[in-house]
């Protein structure tokens, strides 16, 4: 199951997680019971806001088994999830799977043998997970390097991939930021969902890839913004040294009223 939109509320695993809390808490918590009918569900939980470097969200007990771990399924892939230790959204999951086959097309185009990608800013691994689930579909042999600052959230991404038996995932805990400039090679693809933080890592993001890579990275943007988007990107690329070639851009998601989230491919 990868969502569900009755009552607006979204699925990971067995757990059901409210995202508002304009409703009451008493209505909140009969819809809460209302969802236990559905066997699928055994938790239901309020998230509050997402804070701080680390991306982690505050949840309240609603109904059900008072827990925040569960075990949640997406494009062939098992994940362990502790929402109290991590972000994850499982409205993301089509977007894990679009970059992962757009993956695929650019490097049967390009007919690189062995590609080299690596994942930023990370969490439990979904985007690193689905990439290599799809290519070993299409016999492609690649490497996947994977990046997460979150102790808690690497430490599960490492149980996550031998979850899945893949061997060629490797998780590093660190700050992306300062091992931008520690790889001896640099990669063909750079995946960089990055959060919503004032900073925007743009040019450590693009320090990772080598010459004629592909990159996809998130950038949060108002209505506004969005036409002006591609043209702000190359102009501060520009101004950090680095030539590239905006293509397309992906709304990945609403996160308020006229605002949203997007995904932006570049080739240097």
């Amino acid at each position: 199951m990868q969502h569900m939109k009755h009552f607006g509320f979204e699925t990971v695993g067995d757990i059901a997680i409210f995202s508002s809390s304009l409703i009451t808490r008493k209505d909140l918590k009969l819809r809460a019971k209302k969802i236990l009918e559905n066997k699928n569900i055994k938790t239901v939980l309020l998230r509050e806001n997402v804070k701080g470097r680390l991306r982690k969200a505050k949840y309240i007990w609603l109904a059900g088994k008072k827990r925040t771990l569960t075990f949640h399924k997406e494009s062939g892939c098992l994940m362990k999830v502790d929402l109290s230790k991590t972000y994850f959204s499982s409205r993301l999951g089509s977007e894990r799977l679009f970059i992962a086959n757009d993956l695929v097309k650019e490097i049967k185009k390009k007919k690189i043998k062995n590609p080299m990608i690596i994942v930023l800013f990370s969490g439990i691994a979904p985007y690193a997970l689905v990439i290599a689930k799809i290519l070993k579909k299409n016999k492609i042999n690649a490497n996947i390097t994977s990046i997460e600052l979150n102790k808690q959230a690497s430490k599960l991404a490492k149980e996550n991939v031998l979850l899945n038996k893949l061997n060629n995932v490797s998780i590093i805990q660190g700050d992306v930021k300062r091992l931008s400039l520690k790889f001896k090679h640099k990669f063909n693809f750079v995946v960089a969902p990055r959060p919503q933080l004032k900073y925007n890592f743009l040019k450590e993001i693009l320090l990772y890839g080598k010459k004629d890579s592909v990159v996809y990275y998130r950038d949060f943007v108002s209505d506004g913004e969005l036409k002006k988007l591609k043209s702000r990107i190359k102009k501060e690329a520009n101004s950090l040294n680095f030539d590239v070639k905006i293509g397309w851009l992906r709304k990945a998601g609403q996160i308020k009223p006229r605002f949203w989230r997007v995904m932006v491919k570049m080739k240097r």
